[in-house]
C-alpha cells in the first residue's frame, strides 16, 4: 500500500489541498487508537478540521483511492 500512496502523493502534490501521512501502528499506537485502526492497511481521510470523512480498510487499487481523493479535494 505504501508505494501506491507515495505515487499518489507525488501525483497530487500541487493539485489538491491535502497531505499524506504514513503512520506506523507499532510506533504510533496512540494515533492508531485515536482513529480506531484495527486492520492494516487502513487509509483514513480527514478534512481540514480534523474530522474523518472516509476510510478504506484493506488492500485496494489506485483508482479507488483516487476517487476518494477527488471527493475530498472538491
Amino acid at each position: 500500500m505504501k508505494p501506491l500512496v507515495e505515487g499518489l502523493r507525488d501525483k497530487y502534490r500541487n493539485k489538491a489541498n491535502f497531505e499524506f501521512y504514513d503512520v506506523s501502528v507499532t510506533s504510533n499506537i496512540s494515533i492508531a487508537e485515536q482513529f480506531g485502526v484495527q486492520a492494516i492497511p487502513t487509509l483514513v481521510f480527514i478534512d481540514k478540521n480534523g474530522n474523518e470523512v472516509n476510510r478504506l480498510i484493506g488492500e485496494t487499487d489506485k483508482s479507488v483511492v483516487e476517487q476518494y481523493i477527488q471527493q475530498i479535494s472538491n
